[in-house]
């Protein structure tokens, strides 16, 4: 690892190491262990298999981008990379790792670089406006749950620049030919091109929104499954309205796999609407700890897929 490489990861190391410190600090330690002691082994691993089993709608989602980007991967390959993924995704200071890996291995399949390393993006970006797109559909809950809380405003504010981001990069495909040799601009407007050979193609481009929407549906009601097992008093409904803003804040690259600042966001956010900040911070720190267990068995399958593989491989006739 470069100096500086090994200087951000202490950095982003001192910041979920702080943030987590911070936030342990404002909760009673007695009443934080009890709650966890709520959670069985068993209760704890039903996050763990649901988010497993929907790596393989994403998976569906990352074959359906490069599809509509005329480089077609194979499901069981893209399903093999997207579970070793979840394991970088979970150990490393950003996701950027679990990209790299998907770009690695589909390159090494025979398909072209250039429009690899498009449609992991492509596929990311879909996941971030689809988080955008729910934010913004539970406003109204939002600002209702928490009245005029300065949250709601800044959440509002997250919204209203996730969508003008979106629409300043789609129009970036307009850009003419004299500014596109620009250095930034350049990389900028062909990923512009790329998402728009998604959305030219209707049914692929909805089936790729509505995939992103059911995922973060789900891990949403992870926070509301979580937060029933604690006896939080936190509805359904509050769960699906607090997980987009918590989420988009522990995407921010400064932390460890978004460790600390996810918490610091997740204790703010749920006190709001009356749980406790150990309730808040035991539902953080489940979830974590289930992506944690879920990386785990995502290189654990990815190992045994590629040992049959193989096995397979090796196999007369």
């Amino acid at each position: 690892m470069s100096p500086s490489k090994l200087i951000k990861f202490a950095l982003r190391l001192a910041v979920s190491v702080g943030l987590i410190w911070w936030v342990l600090r404002q909760v009673d330690t007695e009443s934080f262990l009890g709650q966890l002691e709520k959670v069985s082994p068993a209760a704890f691993l039903l996050p763990v298999f649901v988010i497993l089993g929907f790596g393989l709608i994403h998976t569906a989602r990352w074959v359906l981008v490069q599809q509509a980007l005329a480089a077609p991967l194979p499901f069981r390959l893209a399903a093999r990379t997207i579970f070793l993924s979840l394991f970088f995704n979970q150990t490393l200071p950003s996701t950027i790792g679990g990209d790299a890996i998907r770009v690695t291995y589909a390159y090494r399949a025979g398909l072209p670089l250039n429009a690899v390393v498009k449609g992991v993006l492509v596929d990311r970006l879909s996941a971030l406006l689809a988080l955008v797109l729910m934010s913004a559909s539970t406003l109204p809950l939002l600002y209702q749950a928490v009245g005029n809380h300065p949250f709601g405003g800044l959440v509002t504010l997250m919204v209203a620049g996730g969508l003008a981001g979106a629409l300043a990069l789609l129009a970036l495909a307009a850009l003419p030919p004299a500014l596109r040799r620009w250095p930034g601009l350049h990389q900028a407007a062909g990923l512009a091109d790329a998402l728009w050979a998604v959305l030219r193609r209707p049914g692929k481009a909805a089936l790729v929104l509505l995939t992103s929407l059911l995922i973060h549906v789900a891990l949403g009601l992870i926070f509301f499954y979580l937060a029933w097992l604690l006896d939080s008093g936190v509805g359904p409904l509050i769960c699906l309205t607090l997980y987009p803003p918590i989420m988009l804040v522990s995407m921010l690259p400064i932390s460890i796999a978004g460790w600390g600042v996810r918490e610091g966001a997740m204790v703010a956010a749920f006190t709001l609407v009356g749980a406790s900040h150990a309730d808040a911070l035991a539902i953080s720190l489940l979830f974590g700890a289930a992506m944690v267990v879920v990386g785990l068995c995502g290189v654990l399958i990815w190992y045994l897929a590629e040992r049959w593989g193989r096995a397979r491989s090796r196999q007369p006739g």
